[in-house]
């Protein structure tokens, strides 16, 4: 069934018929007619939210724009518009109506927003790390420098590292992490860094941690591993 087929018959006749036309048999129209079948189950049950069924039905019309073929090129659907309309059948294929839907999308947005800023606000009312080297008494060694940073306890891992490299050629090293670490810390807690780059950078230090702890003089079976097969040595 060409693209033009398609909506031809979804605007003259609805959805439902235009589904039905489709080759039931082939693995693909079967796994969309599943996705269908299963979200109508779980709206009618409860267990799916207008908000999760907006974005299932754009999913469910975006694999099937592309698996629909294209008749000739001035009769097929534009991508873009092809889409909304699909999707748009298929809320109306599952009784949301357009005013219930943008709603639910409002509230599902203004919950975020106050997620987001009741995070900022915590995050910006703690206190800023302290990243002074420890006093040479209270130092563990390095098995257990690299459990802290197993454990995600970067600032104080990073303490006992400025601590061990005083007086060594590792010192500027050791000190630039550090910097680099108040700035994340305080970019995190302004907000200004998304959470994929987040988490990236702080794995980087991680990393340099231990790179650092192996020192120019590392065992020639460390090198090459990845920073978190070093962390168990």
């Amino acid at each position: 069934m060409t693209k033009n087929d398609f909506f031809q018959l979804m605007t003259s006749a609805g959805i439902s018929p235009a589904l039905r036309k489709l080759p039931a048999e082939e693995p693909g129209v079967q796994l969309l007619l599943g996705r269908i079948e299963r979200l109508r189950k779980n709206l009618n049950a409860g267990q799916a939210t207008t908000e999760t069924a907006y974005i299932e039905r754009n999913r469910i019309a975006f694999a099937l724009m592309h698996w629909l073929k294209d008749g000739p090129p001035e009769e097929s659907p534009e991508h873009g518009e092809g889409l909304k309309e699909i999707s748009n059948q298929l809320r109306g294929l599952f009784g949301i109506s357009a005013e219930e839907e943008a709603a639910a999308l409002a509230a599902g947005e203004g919950s975020r927003r106050l997620a987001e800023e009741a995070r900022a606000k915590y995050l910006q009312s703690l206190p800023e790390d302290d990243l002074s080297p420890l006093p040479q008494g209270t130092l563990s060694g390095t098995n257990e420098i690299r459990q802290l940073v197993g454990q995600s306890e970067l600032a104080l891992a990073l303490r006992h590292l400025l601590a061990h490299a005083e007086g060594t050629s590792r010192n500027a090293e050791a000190a630039k992490l550090a910097e680099m670490f108040k700035t994340l810390r305080f970019n995190e807690k302004m907000g200004l860094i998304a959470p994929e780059s987040l988490s990236m950078q702080y794995h980087q230090i991680a990393g340099e941690i231990l790179n650092l702890l192996d020192g120019p003089e590392s065992h020639p079976e460390t090198k090459g591993k990845s920073w978190w097969r070093r962390l168990w040595g």
